[in-house]
C-alpha cells in the first residue's frame, strides 16, 4: 500500500513537472519575439543574448535620417510658392531714394570764366552758380547761398536738371576768393554741395616794380645769356603781376635777329602773369644771326601786368 502511495505522488510530480515547462517554453516563444536570441551556456547556465542579423548599425540609422530630412527639404522648397520667393527689386527697394546734387561756381569777365582771371579793380565780375540735381528724386526749393552775397536763388530741380544763378559785384585790388553752396532737404534728409572761385584784382596805382640786370654773358660765337632780377615795390602787400619780360640788345653795331627764351627760377617757363611777392630771377638766353664781336650794350623790359608801363634795365655784354 505504502509503496502505490509512492507511485501515485511520483506520477503526480512527473505531470506537474511537465505542465510548467510547457509553459515556459510558450512564455519564451513569446519573449523572443522581442528579444534578439536567448541561448543557454550549458557550462554555466547563464543565458547569452546573441543580436539578430536585421539588426542595423547606429551610423546607418543616422545616415539614413539625415537623407531622408534633406530629400524632405528638397521637396518643400521646390513645392514653395512663387510668392515666397525675395525680389531684390521689391517694394521696399523701390521706397529707397537718393538725393544728390553738385554746384559749380565761377567768377565770368569780358576776358572769360574760371578761377584766378586778373581783371581790373573796380570792373565787374558776374558770378555763376551752377546747379545740377545728379540724384534720383526731383528736388524742390533749392537754396543756393553766397557767402558773400547770401541767399541767391531757390530752385526746383528735376533729375538730371542743371540750373543757373548769377549775381554781379565790383571787382577789388588783390587777390579774392569765395565761396557758394546749393542746399535741400528731402523726407527730413538734408544734402548740400559747395564750390569756390576767385580772380586777382589789378589795381595800377599800388602797383610797382623794380629791374635789374644782375650779370650777362657770351655763350658762344653768337650767343649770349643773363639772369635779370624782378622786385615787388609795391606799397603795403599788393602783388605785382609781371607780363611782356623781354630782351633787347642797344648798340651802335647793333646785333641783327636776336631770339632770345626767358625762364623763370625755380617755376620754369615765364606765363603771362606771375604774383609774386618777393625778388624773381629771370633767367634768358639768346642767340644772334651775326657773330658777336666788341662790347654791347643789352636792355631788358618788364611790364607790369593790366597797364602800359614799362620798366627797363641795362647791362653791358663784352663778346
Amino acid at each position: 500500500m505504502r509503496r502505490i502511495l509512492v507511485l501515485v505522488v511520483i506520477v503526480v510530480l512527473t505531470a506537474g513537472a511537465c505542465t510548467d515547462r510547457s509553459d515556459l517554453a510558450a512564455a519564451a516563444e513569446g519573449d523572443l519575439a522581442f528579444v534578439d536570441e536567448t541561448t543557454v551556456d550549458t557550462a554555466s547556465g547563464e543565458p547569452e543574448i546573441q543580436p539578430a542579423d536585421d539588426v542595423p548599425d547606429e551610423s546607418d540609422v543616422e545616415s539614413d535620417i539625415d537623407s531622408n530630412i534633406d530629400s524632405e527639404v528638397d521637396e518643400d522648397i521646390q513645392d514653395a510658392p512663387d510668392e515666397l520667393e525675395v525680389d531684390p527689386q521689391g517694394d521696399e527697394a523701390e521706397d529707397v531714394f537718393r538725393p544728390d546734387l553738385t554746384v559749380v561756381l565761377s567768377a565770368v569777365t569780358a576776358d572769360g570764366e574760371g578761377d584766378g582771371l586778373v581783371v581790373a579793380a573796380g570792373e565787374a565780375v558776374t558770378w555763376s552758380y551752377q546747379v545740377t540735381n545728379t540724384g534720383d528724386v526731383d528736388l524742390t526749393e533749392v537754396d543756393v547761398v553766397d557767402e558773400v552775397e547770401g541767399l541767391v536763388c531757390t530752385i526746383n530741380l528735376a533729375i538730371g536738371q542743371t540750373v543757373d544763378c548769377e549775381a554781379t559785384s565790383s571787382a577789388s585790388a588783390g587777390e579774392f576768393t569765395k565761396s557758394a553752396s546749393a542746399t535741400v532737404t528731402v523726407d527730413g534728409t538734408t544734402v548740400s554741395a559747395s564750390d569756390h572761385s576767385g580772380y586777382v584784382g589789378l589795381d595800377d596805382s599800388r602797383q610797382a616794380l623794380d629791374l635789374e640786370l644782375a650779370q650777362i654773358t657770351a655763350t658762344g660765337a653768337k650767343s649770349f645769356s643773363g639772369v635779370a632780377s624782378a622786385t615787388n615795390a609795391s606799397t603795403g602787400s599788393d602783388p605785382v603781376y609781371l607780363s611782356d619780360f623781354l630782351v633787347a640788345v642797344e648798340s651802335n653795331d647793333g646785333l641783327v635777329n636776336v631770339s632770345c627764351t626767358v625762364e623763370t627760377m625755380p617755376a620754369g617757363e615765364l606765363p603771362e602773369f606771375i604774383v609774386f611777392d618777393d625778388e624773381i630771377p629771370l633767367n634768358f638766353e639768346c642767340e644772334a644771326s651775326n657773330d658777336l664781336d666788341g662790347e654791347y650794350v643789352i636792355a631788358v623790359k618788364a611790364g607790369i601786368g593790366g597797364s602800359d608801363e614799362i620798366i627797363e634795365a641795362q647791362g653791358s655784354l663784352d663778346a
